[in-house]
């Protein structure tokens, strides 16, 4: 049975409805509801999507895509959504006074005793997968491909540097030591900038040692992935921000020619976090089974939450990072900080659950047996 799924997308007040999982001879009717009452139909189309006329109303609306192959004939139904308008041109909401003894979740203050009690204890937390090669390893126990080419670190000195690998740091945040050499140039990622040889680059990577951007003189190297939208450009970065299992927000980002990003929700809406803001483009969308991915991985491991990056292939999605403490936390829009910090907070009641009852987290626990 074909796997159809009927995505939306908001730009402006108008909204685009797009049909995963079709074949080339189908045809295609789009309804709009509001409410659940249909305000809008389509005619017969031989495109999996369609702009919908404009939405105003404030209301809860869906789409349902009647897909006409050959004599057969089926229903797909989205997600529900409120206003139906993008999200991305509405500020956050701004911060609400709440009584003295009843203060906000806030993400941002959460992230950061959940990450003080867990460094304490690296070995049993997720900081465990902060190292990559460790994310390596666990992704390939979950049978997710990788971009590793090998489960070793290096100096700046020994690593081998070739074309179409990454080279970045063991350990890092926000892009900090990463290097894309292409069959053209070499690109200093974080700075958007081309460095002129491979000598230029191993002064680079030891300037970052020795200024302590980068901690340890510990390196690795990557396959290139490549962009499964635009052909011959780096793969597309996603992150997933995952809360035991539940992403809730993604965030896709382009970097070349310029650095360009795109926030989602979990039913793959734009919307506007307050960071990045000056940043944001339409993106290209997120495949619904990367979502599936995220949840995949963020089940398997031991915490309240952790940020589950994905590479946009041709051929899928491909695990690069797992951090439990993202950078710039504290630049999400208040209103933004207090949801994600109820979704942490729900996400750990859930996790001491599962714990109490005997989950094994044996994925996990396997990784543990081989740090050292």
């Amino acid at each position: 049975m074909t796997n159809y799924k009927l995505l939306i997308k908001g730009l402006g007040s108008q909204v685009n409805a797009r049909l995963t999982g079709g074949s080339p001879s189908d045809v295609y009717t789009f309804s709009l509801y509001k409410d659940l009452k249909v305000v809008a139909v389509s005619s017969k189309i031989e495109v999996p999507n369609w702009d919908s006329p404009r939405v105003m109303e404030p209301g809860t609306y869906h789409f349902t895509c009647v897909v006409h192959s050959g004599t057969s004939e089926v229903e797909v139904v989205s997600q529900p959504f409120d206003f139906g308008i993008n999200k991305q041109a509405i500020k956050p909401k701004a911060l609400k006074i709440r009584p003295i003894h009843q203060p906000p979740a806030s993400f941002h203050s959460l992230l950061f005793w959940e990450s003080r009690k867990a460094f304490a204890h690296r070995k049993n937390s997720a900081w465990l997968l902060d190292d990559k090669l460790n994310t390596y390893a666990f992704a390939e126990r979950l049978g997710l491909p990788t971009p590793a080419l090998e489960l070793t670190s290096c100096g700046y000195e020994e690593l081998p540097l070739e074309k179409n690998t990454v080279v970045k740091p063991l350990t890092g945040v926000m892009s900090q030591g990463v290097f894309l050499i292409t069959e053209e140039k070499i690109i200093d990622l974080v700075n958007n900038r081309i460095i002129s040889s491979i000598g230029e680059l191993r002064r680079s990577m030891k300037s970052l040692v020795l200024t302590g951007a980068i901690q340890k003189d510990e390196w690795i190297r990557e396959r290139l992935i490549l962009d499964d939208k635009n052909h011959g450009q780096p793969a597309r970065d996603i992150k997933f921000y995952t809360f035991y299992g539940q992403p809730l927000l993604a965030l896709e980002t382009v970097r070349i020619p310029e650095v360009k990003r795109c926030w989602y929700d979990n039913y793959s809406n734009l919307i506007d976090t307050g960071k990045y803001s000056n940043e944001l483009f339409l993106g290209q969308g997120i495949p619904p089974e990367f979502y599936e991915i995220a949840k995949k991985v963020g089940q398997e491991i031991p915490a309240p939450f952790v940020r589950v990056d994905l590479l946009a292939s041709p051929t899928g999605a491909f695990v690069n990072e797992v951090t439990p403490k993202p950078g710039g936390a504290h630049l999400f829009a208040q209103s933004i900080d207090n949801t994600l910090g109820n979704y942490l907070v729900s996400a750990d009641a859930r996790l001491r659950t599962d714990l109490i009852s005997g989950k094994e987290f044996s994925h996990f626990k396997a990784i543990q047996s081989d740090y050292s």
